[in-house]
């Protein structure tokens, strides 16, 4: 042929079409273009393949020699890397997020890369292996362990104790391969579409879970509120967002999460025209939860071994519960959570205490045992008919040597008030409980001396804050200024710390004589004043929201309130715990703390002496149509004295 023909003859062109990364899993894997219909694409229809989806691609990566090898200043190469073929690399994925209609299990080569751990509070940090691929976490020095003979050999050999009726982990080997069930993996959801991976990014481990968790428009917004920390109140007692960060779990988890912003977000000025919409959402996520839960039980079969992640779900899910159930004033339904958790906790301690997310969950429940227990001594879940004594002791332990001033503050505020009640029923036995309450002081000077500088109260003029209080005579008004905390990182926590140490200490010093009945300190006067002056210096609206699941400023106040003789002082008081926005202050009741200090005033007559009291709470059913904390119905009370004959406990109606 000549060349002048051969080059007229028109170039001849390969039909390639470009193929994108949105298409589904089918065409991909068969290198087509997809048309990316929905549900079924056409390719896959007009041949009679099953089209599985547009979910994209993750990718685990073990980078645990990669880690090694910076630690230790070694240089690795691609030979360095783990073992793994070439389908570990990021651009290559190796397993599939599963559509709403899989249900098969993901495995996965290695565990998942570790999330960020910026700003999180970890208990024991970890320090992998090369050797291994399984990271070995560092205890802490009060952290019990299988050859702490202290601790383990009385809960071993604690054949009496019931045992909880939950699958025994604590002796499950662990898996070699990680396995993902559809308990973790939810279904895809469409309100989550703004959430769509990409191809070529890693995810956390927390989008594994939340993935198919939203429900509503608004859920991204709770989970960013709780994820965030925004509960400020939450987080003085349960760091929620150190642990939705920490690892992948259940996705009751995240319901129960959402649940709890949902209820604080309907509380606020912005989002009242909305509260109710917002209710129904925290109530909708609340039940979601205890649904999960009752799925993760109902499902305990030998196949679906109890691994660590599943009771760390578990655990971290009834408290979170919990809170909710308190925060709405819930408070036999709180205790019922709380002791779901302490049977959780019964099963799996020794796998939750060899990771950080789980010793921040054990730390937690420790703080919301004692709470519980400070609030109402029979609700307790720490006795021994609900757990080991060892494993009691060793919590309290854990309270004691807190590096946090108010997790001793408030186990020194619990045995002062055992001994109170004891010395108010027993006076006879003044010279004994004088020298109890001794030791109890010792205890809280060595407190003191622990605070720093930036949390002790100071006398500013120039805060703007004070209190006007009526003379003893009510001739004239007294102007007193307010103790503030200027330089404190958290001004309402260094308030109720240092209030409680007051208020502890006055207790402490308090006497109880069998004729002459209570004997107060001859500064009484004046440290209630000191008290008020402390609460003065910052709203009570901020106490309010700043310990919506803790003790908070009110015990200290109204101790205040008993211990002043001056009218003007009570009057104030009353006055400033009025000025709550909402009914609760943690695990105080607002509104029934002040018919109950109207009430205690015209109980005392001659013979007749206090010992204690407690409210005997109702049972609720949870409505997202009624708040329960707002409720201003009669409550009973169990009042009891000490009488000439002995005893008198009675049962009465306040209203």
């Amino acid at each position: 042929m000549p060349l002048a023909a051969s080059q007229d003859k028109p170039v001849r062109k390969r039909n390639v079409v470009s193929r994108g990364r949105t298409g589904c899993l089918t065409c991909r894997r068969r290198r087509l273009k997809c048309d990316e219909t929905k549900p079924g694409c056409n390719n896959c229809r007009r041949i009679n393949l099953p089209c599985e989806g547009y979910a994209q691609r993750i990718t685990f990566k073990d980078q645990t020699k990669l880690v090694v090898a910076r630690v230790t200043g070694r240089p690795v190469g691609k030979k360095g890397r783990s073992s793994s073929s070439k389908d570990e690399e990021y651009d290559e994925p190796t397993g599939t997020l599963p559509n709403s209609s899989s249900r098969k299990s993901i495995g996965v080569r290695g565990p998942p890369s570790p999330p960020s751990s910026e700003n999180s509070e970890s208990c024991s940090p970890v320090e992998p292996k090369q050797e291994d691929t399984k990271a070995t976490p560092r205890r802490d020095s009060d952290t019990p362990t299988d050859s702490d003979p202290e601790i383990y050999s009385e809960i071993k050999s604690d054949q009496g104790h019931l045992t909880p009726e939950w699958p025994d982990v604590l002796h499950t080997a662990p898996d070699s391969v990680m396995v993902m069930h559809d308990g973790y993996l939810t279904p895809y959801s469409p309100m989550s579409a703004i959430n769509a991976l990409s191809p070529r990014r890693i995810l956390f481990n927390s989008s594994l879970s939340l993935l198919g968790a939203f429900e509503f428009p608004e859920d991204y917004t709770y989970y960013e509120y709780s994820a965030n920390g925004h509960l400020s109140g939450l987080s003085k007692v349960l760091p929620i967002s150190e642990i939705l960060k920490s690892q992948a779990m259940s996705h009751h988890v995240y319901n129960a999460a959402m649940a709890l912003a949902a209820l604080t977000m309907s509380s606020f000025e912005p989002y009242s025209r909305g509260s109710i919409n917002l209710r129904h959402h925290a109530f909708h996520h609340s039940l979601r939860a205890i649904q999960g839960l009752n799925a993760e039980l109902s499902s305990s079969s030998a196949s679906r071994s109890w691994n660590h992640d599943r009771i760390l779900s578990l655990f971290a899910t009834t408290m979170l519960l919990a809170n909710f159930e308190l925060q709405r004033g819930a408070l036999l339904a709180w205790r019922s959570h709380m002791q779901g958790a302490a049977l959780c906790l019964n099963t799996g301690y020794k796998k939750l205490m060899q990771t950080p997310a789980g010793m921040l969950l054990i730390r937690s429940f420790a703080r919301m045992a004692l709470l519980l227990r400070l609030y109402n001594r029979d609700y307790s879940v720490t006795s021994p008919e609900t757990m080991p004594t060892k494993l009691s002791r060793w919590l309290d332990l854990l309270l004691k040597q807190s590096s946090q001033l108010r997790d001793r503050m408030l186990w020194l505020v619990e045995e002062v008030t055992a001994l109170e009640i004891q010395k108010r029923q027993e006076p006879e036995l003044d010279s004994f409980w004088s020298s109890k309450s001794s030791e109890l002081l010792c205890k809280l000077d060595k407190w003191r001396t622990e605070v720093p500088i930036d949390e002790v109260p100071v006398d500013d003029d120039n805060s703007g804050a004070y209190l006007t209080i009526s003379s003893s005579d009510h001739a004239s008004l007294l102007r007193v200024s307010a103790l503030v905390f200027p330089n404190a990182r958290d001004p309402c926590t260094s308030a109720v710390n240092y209030a409680a140490y007051l208020c502890t200490s006055m207790r402490a010093r308090t006497r109880y004589l069998p004729d002459s009945g209570r004997i107060v300190p001859p500064d009484a006067e004046r440290t209630a004043l000191t008290i008020c002056r402390i609460a003065a210096g910052i709203p009570p609206t901020r106490f309010g929201e700043s310990f919506t699941h803790s003790y908070g400023m009110l015990p200290s106040v109204v101790g205040a309130y008993r211990w002043s003789t001056n009218p003007g002082l009570r009057n104030w008081v009353k006055h400033w715990l009025a000025g709550y926005r909402g009914p609760r202050e943690g695990i105080w009741n607002v509104q029934q703390t002040l018919k109950l200090l109207a009430t205690m005033d015209s109980l005392p007559k001659p013979g007749w002496h206090f010992v204690a009291m407690k409210v005997i709470d109702e049972p609720q059913e949870p409505s997202s149509d009624l708040d329960e904390a707002h409720s201003n119905e009669p409550f009973k009370v169990v009042l009891q004295a000490r009488v000439q004959n002995g005893t008198s406990t009675n049962v009465f109606v306040v209203k």
